[in-house]
């Protein structure tokens, strides 16, 4: 690490803030203390002729203008790309060595968009770093600061070994740059835009460089779903799922990842999916979250079928009314609750998941019905475009006859449009799947009711399902024991997972009763010697009952 001047780091000059929702931070003043910054690029997942996924890297930009040829367009989190002019006048792209103290690196958000920037960026002078392109220089690193009439960037200019955004307050290190600007209250737009919070990367923005590429596990029209591995900043790693999104979508394909992640992150519950962050500083974009073993609802459904008990079929429905209950409860709105979306863990707990479409409300009107399971929407969202917790347990009825339908699609056979007039103009509801529980079927046609007062409350759905619902599955993980060595090279004991408590007892009072007789016998050989078979003394009788014991046996 190397030492920098001996005025107050950056964050010295920052206040120290958490937001109520718990996302973004403002770290505590750092010491005096500058980190000498090296490049370390992203990685991605790659394919290998044989079909392994392994970790690839990809360039940094090192010359204005240029694009590295992979097609990656962002750098890592601890790159800071600046526009250097030297004093004959050329320019080039350089890596800051000195510019972030180590605890200020979480200020510098790569290479993301304005509208993600507005994600962040909350009351007028916050503030954070980041990377835009300007052709044909290529990247610039620039600050932008939130003013009353939106995001304002404002680049960051390198030369004869100074930072500057204005020519006319320079400064050594980028830190100083930003501290003085913070504590005098020098407008950084020259009138009256001032500097007052850093805004720093929430814990649940990852980096790609952490992540350990697997199993691939599946691919979808958004991207693939791999096995991974992520260490996080104090060392630890977790076994989880990341979903990578194709590098074809759009900006506002990129901005609904983000939202879905942040509003995963923020949930906490046993039977919601949980997601532990979303890699967006790199390409491709990744949301990180909890490994389900047991795969998708749906796909268990169809694949066992009838074999599976109704009181279970029962408690894959309770179990996703209790997380959507939370949902209800933290003022969530769901807006696509279906068997597709809920994940399964290896001891078959269910758990909602798929947040794409959420929204922190508990009521919306969304201006036009955009790629929407038709099938699965209530009449008023058909109508009037409005979703609410009413809506969503519209769709939770929808789910819970899939269920019992063993994942048979609703309205088989029928066309979205013809699904839309039988159920908005003619009324027509499904019919309740055989076998289903009678008070089950009721409360299906409950979720159906036309008037949206009427239908129940995911609170109401998870108390009356609890009644009829198996227990949830235990699983014993039974651990294998090391061997145990007796002590002779010919007595050797193993004890695994599988031995039961009977044969655990036995082995104690074996040994014990060997500690008596090799005890009594060489009391007894002492005085007289053991006598054998034909009546005669053994003086190696005492050696083959001590043996037994690993211990020599005592000399005669």
């Amino acid at each position: 690490m190397a030492e920098g001047p001996k005025w107050d780091a950056v964050g010295q000059g920052l206040h120290h803030r958490q937001r109520r929702d718990g996302t973004m931070t403002v770290a505590k003043p750092p010491k005096k203390s500058f980190a000498v910054l090296k490049p370390t690029p992203p990685v991605t997942p790659t394919t290998t002729p044989k079909g392994k996924t392994k970790q690839a890297t990809t360039l940094q930009h090192g010359i204005p203008g240029k694009s590295p040829s992979t097609g990656t367009s962002s750098p890592s989190s601890t790159n800071v790309t600046v526009t250097s002019t030297s004093s004959t006048g050329q320019k080039s792209t350089t890596i800051a060595q000195k510019a972030i103290p180590k605890r200020q690196r979480a200020l510098f958000y790569g290479s993301i968009t304005k509208d993600e920037v507005a994600l962040f960026l909350l009351k007028p002078g916050e503030f954070l770093l980041r990377n835009v392109e300007t052709p044909p220089d290529g990247k610039r690193l620039v600050v932008s600061v939130l003013a009353k009439d939106g995001i304002k960037n404002f680049a960051v200019h390198h030369k004869d070994a100074h930072f500057y955004i204005s020519p006319a307050h320079k400064f050594k290190t980028l830190s100083e740059l930003l501290v003085t600007h913070i504590r005098q209250k020098i407008p950084i737009d020259g009138r009256d835009l001032y500097l007052t919070y850093a805004i720093y990367r929430p814990r649940w923005m990852l980096l790609h460089k952490n992540i350990s590429f697997g199993k691939k596990l599946g691919e979808g029209a958004f991207g693939e779903v791999y096995i991974a591995k992520y260490q996080f900043r104090e060392g630890t790693k977790v076994k989880m799922a990341v979903k990578t999104m194709h590098l074809k979508h759009s900006r506002a394909d990129k901005l609904e990842f983000l939202k879905e992640a942040r509003v995963m992150y923020s949930l906490q519950h046993n039977n919601i999916v949980r997601v532990f962050g979303v890699a967006a500083l790199a390409l491709p974009l990744i949301i990180a979250m909890e490994l389900c073993t047991g795969g998708c609802l749906l796909s268990y459904l169809r694949k066992f079928k009838d074999t599976i008990p109704i009181e279970r079929k029962t408690r894959f429905a309770y179990e996703a009314a209790k997380g959507l209950a939370y949902l209800e409860k933290v003022g969530f709105i769901h807006r696509d609750i279906a068997a597709r979306n809920c994940m399964m863990t290896a001891q078959l707990t269910v758990k909602v998941g798929d947040f794409g479409m959420a929204e922190a409300l508990p009521e919306m009107t969304v201006s036009e019905l955009k790629k929407v399971p038709i099938k699965w929407l209530a009449p008023e969202t058909m109508q009037r475009r409005i979703y609410s917790h009413k809506t969503d347990i519209w769709s939770f009825g929808i789910t819970m006859w899939e269920i019992y339908a063993n994942g048979d699609p609703p309205y088989q056979g029928q066309t979205n449009m013809q699904v839309r007039a039988k159920v908005v103009v003619q009324g027509y509801r499904l019919s309740v799947p055989g076998g289903t529980p009678d008070p089950v079927g009721e409360l299906m046609h409950k979720c159906w009711l036309v008037d949206p007062a009427a239908r129940p409350t995911f609170a109401y759905v998870e108390e009356h399902l609890a009644k009829h619902a198996e227990k949830p599955i235990k699983v014993v993980v039974r651990r294998r024991k090391k061997k145990s060595t007796s002590g002779s090279s010919g007595s050797t004991t193993t004890n695994s997972g599988s031995t039961t408590t009977s044969e655990k007892k036995k082995k104690p009072k074996k040994k014990s009763k060997v500690r008596k007789i090799s005890a009594a016998s060489s009391n007894l050989d002492r005085s007289m010697g053991k006598s054998g078979k034909d009546g005669s003394r053994s003086p190696t009788g005492s050696a083959e009952v001590t043996k037994k014991r690993g211990k020599k046996a005592p000399k005669v």
